[in-house]
This record gives structure tokens, C-alpha cells and sequence, in this order.
């Protein structure tokens, strides 16, 4: 039976050119997530269509760090049509849905956290 995260919009922002290897993780996230979670939608925004059935796909230009952010903060809020959304990318996605709980919907932010120290590659 699968999880049932209608209110959910599972996106991935990449602004990163795409590459074969690339392309062949996201395929499989997204395949392993279609298995066992029913999201409102699975959306990838991205530079290259992963070609997924099952998906939308928005195409963006090229962006680093500092137009990731500016997406999120300016744009994001216009392509989610549900109540909450769940970021995933190819470093961070859902790896065992059993472990979700209702109560993360209280939450703004459910993450790894990202030391202040880490530099991020431009």
C-alpha cells in the first residue's frame, strides 16, 4: 500500500547541466518514490526533461547558488498548486516512507542540517 501524501508536491530544483549519470539517478528517486508514495504531483525543474511518465517537467536556465535561492524565495510559491511541498534532489530524497509521520506537518522545515562553514561550489 502506499503512502498517501496528496497534500504533497514533490519537486526537484537542479539548475545544474545534466549529464547521463545524472539524469539516471534522478530517473530512479523518482521511479522509487512512484512506487510507494502518492504525491499531489512530482514536479522537476530542471535544465534538461528527464522524459518520466507520471511528472511535470519545467525547464530553467543554468543557475549556481544564488539563483537556486532566488527561485525558491521568488518563484517556487507560483508552480506549487498543493498545500505543502517536499524539496528532493539527487543527495537528498525520500529512502524509507514507513518512517513519515503526520506530524511533520507542523513543521516549516523537515532537512539535514547544512553546516555554516561548508562552501558551495560555483
Amino acid at each position: 500500500m502506499k503512502l498517501n501524501l496528496k497534500r504533497i508536491t514533490a519537486v526537484c530544483i537542479d539548475g545544474r547541466p545534466m549529464n547521463p549519470d545524472l539524469l539516471q539517478r534522478y530517473q530512479s528517486i523518482i521511479s522509487y518514490m512512484q512506487k510507494f508514495i502518492d504525491f499531489y504531483e512530482i514536479r522537476f525543474i530542471g535544465t534538461v526533461n528527464p522524459n518520466i511518465p507520471g511528472i511535470t517537467f519545467n525547464q530553467i536556465e543554468p543557475m549556481g547558488i544564488h539563483g537556486y535561492s532566488q527561485f525558491c524565495i521568488f518563484k517556487l510559491n507560483s508552480i506549487i498548486k498543493s498545500d505543502f511541498c517536499l524539496i528532493f534532489q539527487d543527495d537528498g530524497f525520500i529512502v524509507n516512507p514507513d518512517l513519515w509521520q503526520d506530524t511533520f506537518y507542523t513543521y516549516d522545515w523537515i532537512g539535514s542540517p547544512w553546516p555554516l562553514y561548508m562552501g558551495w561550489p560555483r
